[in-house]
């Protein structure tokens, strides 16, 4: 039997906080898991859905028994049973308590806290060996075997767990590896920053790098989108920083982040218009109240047999034209076939 480690402190880390009691309830049985069969902190993803029972049973009234399931509810909305199980151990994966890896999934710092199979193994066959030596010693000289005192359990762990110091190597080799990921993650957040202030002018700009858990991943977010092109997303931030309904608001980076599908496409030829044409800043409301307009105008022409062109529409129109014509591609059809059969 090997004892499982858990921090005194556990129920005030914010991630356990976040991942609610049955998030923690999970995490736990997943330690005991890993603790028990000296995984190192692998679980497989068989195992992940099966730690924690989904329905038990009780007695209820007139002898009857009552069978109880496991649930998530928010209003009127909610889960039960096995998707419960899937929802919180998307979010332990999201709050960084467990992490992805090939076939399951890695309790976080595990070994940290508890020792490595190789050093459970090993502490084992010592025991043994020890106590075999003892009992030889003790035939050999004619001494009594001393009765074990169970007044109380010598062998309970310390209640306190600390990080294991008698394993260097591995606290170094964690240290080193958290350092290196630190180090790219503060790369990647100042190569956004820089590239963000370059170009989002009259958009606000980051008087330093984000800092805090949600702006660094959207800084990241972002930054990862456009695979670390620089000059990708100073484009992105540039057509950002152009529109109307972003600069009216003043929206900031996080704005720009969470909706970098708008902002990833490079945006195709624009039509040709007149030379000279106006060129109009509309917001939002406005741009899809004229972008309605030149539907209903180019569904009328089509029903009527008539086929619209650019000189039907005013310069800044025509690219809505464009948009329409492929909207109501089966009208165009329609037309086709009939001029065709004429």
């Amino acid at each position: 039997m090997s004892w499982a480690r858990f921090d005194d402190e556990m129920l005030d880390n914010p991630k356990i906080v976040a991942a609610g009691p049955i998030g923690f309830a999970l995490h736990a049985a997943a330690i005991l898991h890993c603790s028990r069969n000296l995984t190192d902190g692998f679980v497989p993803y068989p195992v992940a859905r099966r730690l924690l029972a989904t329905t038990w049973t009780e007695d209820g009234p007139e002898d009857r028994i009552q069978v109880w399931s496991l649930a998530m509810v928010s209003g009127m909305v909610g889960d039960d049973g096995a998707p419960v199980i899937e929802h919180v151990i998307e979010l332990l994966c999201d709050l960084d308590l467990w992490e992805v890896v090939p076939h399951g999934y890695e309790v976080h710092d595990y070994l940290v806290y508890n020792p490595t199979r190789e050093k459970v193994l090993a502490d084992r066959e010592a025991g043994r060996k020890r106590a075999a030596d003892s009992y030889s010693r003790q035939r050999s000289s004619g001494e009594e075997t001393p009765k074990k005192d169970r007044s109380f359990a010598h062998s309970s762990p310390d209640p306190v767990p600390v990080p294991l110091t008698n394993d260097s190597s591995l606290r170094s080799e964690s240290r080193s590896s958290r350092k290196s990921i630190d180090e790219v993650v503060i790369a990647e957040v100042a190569a956004f920053t820089e590239a963000w202030n370059a170009n989002c002018d009259p958009l606000p700009k980051l008087r330093k790098p984000p800092a805090g858990r949600d702006p660094i991943r959207l800084a990241l977010q972002a930054w990862r989108y456009f695979d670390g092109d620089a000059e990708v997303l100073a484009r992105a931030v540039q057509r950002c920083a152009l529109d109307t309904h972003y600069r009216e608001g003043k929206y900031g980076f996080q704005a720009f982040a969470r909706h970098l599908d708008r902002w990833g496409a490079e945006p195709q030829a624009p039509p040709r218009i007149a030379e000279g044409a106006p060129i109009l800043h509309l917001s939002a409301d406005e741009r899809a109240k004229r972008r309605r307009a030149v539907n209903d105008a180019v569904q009328e022409r089509l029903r009527s047999g008539v086929m619209p062109t650019p000189s039907d529409f005013a310069p800044e129109d025509r690219g809505y034209l464009i948009e329409s014509l492929a909207e109501n591609s089966w009208l165009v059809e329609q037309l086709k076939s009939a001029e065709m059969q004429a």
